[in-house]
């Protein structure tokens, strides 16, 4: 499966720059504050979830791959900027704090990873398989096929629609 992906990893390409992202959201600063003295001690959002799972029930999003079009202003100018493993510094948007940690980067024009694209790239992988046998199997039969030529047939069907036999021929 590896070498069938490095084949045709060029057909897997991202077309628009996607973000994992870990993000933690608070409501309250005090709570904000309280986060980011954590994170500067352990600057890993997944380990800081580990290690706090009341506060993860509360305040962890899903982590999930977000479009470069679908990120509100004030994360897309973040993560644009951030390296991969990156804690961003608090963030304040629409009356609430944020902190982000840019897991993976996918960037548009450049393969995605074999992980990303499993499901896909197996359905393709199984597609091109199938092709394959039955290419196979049509090449098989054709090699041991015998092919009967019943000529009176064929000549009382020029004659009924008045076709000479080179005229048979030609078309």
């Amino acid at each position: 499966m590896q070498s069938y992906y490095e084949r045709n990893k060029q057909n897997y390409l991202c077309v628009e720059s996607a973000y994992l992202v870990g993000h933690i959201h608070m409501k309250s600063y005090r709570t904000a504050q309280r986060v980011g003295r954590e994170l500067r001690k352990n600057p890993d959002v997944m380990t800081f979830i580990d290690n706090d799972v009341e506060l993860a029930e509360k305040y962890f999003l899903p982590t999930q791959y977000v479009l470069e079009s679908n990120l509100p202003a004030p994360f897309g100018d973040k993560l644009r900027n951030m390296q991969v493993n990156d804690v961003s510094p608090m963030i304040k948007h629409s009356k609430t704090y944020h902190y982000l940690q840019l897991l993976n980067l996918n960037r548009a024009g450049e393969p995605l990873p074999l992980k990303d694209v499993e499901e896909r790239f197996r359905l393709d992988l199984l597609t091109e398989m199938k092709r394959e046998a039955y290419a196979n199997l049509i090449n098989e039969l054709r090699e041991e096929a015998e092919i009967v030529v019943d000529f009176i047939t064929i000549k009382e069907s020029q004659s009924r629609n008045n076709i000479s036999g080179t005229d048979t021929l030609e078309k």
